[in-house]
């Protein structure tokens, strides 16, 4: 969806909203591809149809998230040291990305309207966003497991 907002359609300050849109888009499609694999872990995909299914997805909130992510990003944070894990460039290159689409969505959303986006300013925010997944897709089992607790359990 992301990516279709940005496909160069659209003038003035309407192609602003649809630049701005897309760029926010970014943020929800990672937000919630990360919801969707806690779920799947906890509930199994298999059960997508239950209520529970969408008990656990509901229960992240995006502070919680972002708090998990801002943790991973130190090499000395506690996460680390109660994994018993070194920090792994993969997970902290996700919550580096989560944090840059939060930030963008902000500024997209609430920034000043002079503020001009391009539509490679959209295209990159979208490729930040599938890279973000696609990279939580192969990530070592036990690292992802590990992460989707600490976002599903953080307050």
């Amino acid at each position: 969806m992301a990516r279709h907002l940005a496909k160069p359609h659209g003038r003035g300050q309407r192609k602003q909203a649809l630049i701005r849109r897309s760029i926010s888009t970014s943020y929800y499609a990672a937000f919630h591809g990360i919801l969707q694999a806690v779920a799947d872990m906890i509930v199994l995909q298999k059960n997508r149809r239950l209520g529970l299914y969408e008990t656990v997805y509901r229960r992240v909130q995006h502070r919680s998230l972002r708090d998990v992510c801002k943790a991973l990003q130190q090499s000395n944070s506690p996460v680390w040291a109660e994994w018993g894990e070194p920090p792994d460039p993969s997970l902290v290159g996700i919550a580096s990305n989560l944090l840059y689409l939060h930030q963008a969505r902000e500024v997209a959303d609430y920034g000043r309207p002079e503020s001009a986006y391009s539509w490679a300013d959209a295209d990159r925010h979208a490729t930040f966003a599938e890279e973000l997944l696609g990279t939580l897709t192969v990530l070592n089992d036990d690292l992802r497991r590990k992460f989707l607790v600490a976002v599903l359990i953080a307050k």
